[in-house]
């Protein structure tokens, strides 16, 4: 028999080990896989692990895709958020946008004309995929009506 654990990640997860390392597998979109293709394989999974409220911090209300890098680093695939994720509310695959955006003025010496000129650039964060969910809720979401 297996117990109910905290996870030993300390990410909020409460369930068995297994149910633990079977939530981890459904963030990964494999390799050629359509986000349709992703969210219909995952569906049925994913809705167990809601209805039960086993899920990550942060993830309560939506569920991020992770894609891998087209490189090994260090021998291994990596998985980084593909600013895709699947909102709970309305049950669409949900494009999650920009993280960052920078905004401002910078000096940059030009070598040609023998100065400094000033550069405007932009420097906003809107705190990773929880501003694009929550611009999502506001404007497009069907469930939350």
């Amino acid at each position: 028999m297996t117990s109910v654990i905290k996870s030993p990640l300390g990410d909020g997860f409460e369930g068995t080990y297994e149910e633990h390392v079977e939530y981890i597998g459904l963030h990964y979109i494999i390799n050629g896989e359509t986000l349709s293709e992703w969210r219909n394989r995952i569906w049925d999974c994913l809705m167990y692990f809601q209805n039960k409220k086993y899920y990550t911090y942060g993830e309560k209300n939506h569920f991020c895709a992770r894609k891998a890098l087209s490189y090994l680093v260090d021998g291994q695939k990596l998985f980084l958020k593909c600013e895709m994720a699947i909102c709970y509310s309305c049950n669409k695959v949900v494009y999650l946008g920009i993280g960052h955006l920078s905004v401002g003025e910078r000096s940059v010496y030009n070598g040609l004309k023998g100065k400094f000129i000033t550069e405007r650039f932009r420097n906003i964060s809107f705190n990773g995929e929880h501003w694009g969910i929550y611009q999502h809720w506001a404007t497009a979401c069907t469930g939350n009506k």
